[in-house]
């Protein structure tokens, strides 16, 4: 076991000083700009702040929208958080029909490529396969009834909204 583990230990340090090697031959030092790793993790750090930002400005903005229509902000957030819930829930319905139905006209499409070179037969081929895919779809979109379950959440929505309706103080 003791050999065992020596040797464990021997590849990790040989490792770990061919890393080090490399990147000291190779000049990269981690604070390096030039560091394509640094400048990875910068615009990472960019991305993630401008994401954070944007979100504090839309809850503002909608602070802001909610009080010029006199509506409760928790109550209009616990609204729009039961939309979002419900538009989910009929999307995922789409999504699981078109994965489980459509798959094998999505495998047709990529056999059509995979089988013919490009040219007339490759086309004719494809388009076969994606007008079935269409149809699928298609049959999914009325199988889950889309469009009637993104028009029951809109309908809740405005009802739910209308219930967080603030009185105006009288003067």
């Amino acid at each position: 076991m003791k050999k065992q583990t020596t040797g464990i230990w021997t590849a990790a340090l040989v490792t770990a000083v061919t890393l080090w090697a490399g990147t000291a031959l190779a000049g990269t030092d981690p604070n390096d700009p030039n560091n394509p790793n640094t400048t990875k993790m910068c615009v990472a750090d960019a991305v993630a702040t401008k994401n954070v930002c944007q979100q504090n400005c839309r809850d503002a903005f909608l602070a802001s929208a909610d009080a010029c229509r006199m509506l409760n902000h928790d109550c209009a957030n616990t609204a729009r958080d039961t939309r979002e819930s419900c538009v989910n829930s009929v999307l995922a319905a789409l999504k699981q029909c078109t994965d489980t139905s459509c798959a094998p006209f999505v495998q047709a499409i990529a056999n059509c490529r995979a089988d013919n070179p490009p040219g007339q037969q490759r086309d004719i081929c494809v388009d076969g396969a994606q007008a079935q895919n269409f149809q699928c779809r298609d049959e999914c979109r009325e199988s889950v009834g889309l469009f009637a379950g993104l028009k029951a959440c809109r309908d809740e929505f405005r009802t739910d909204i209308q219930k967080c309706k603030e009185t105006a103080p009288t003067p």
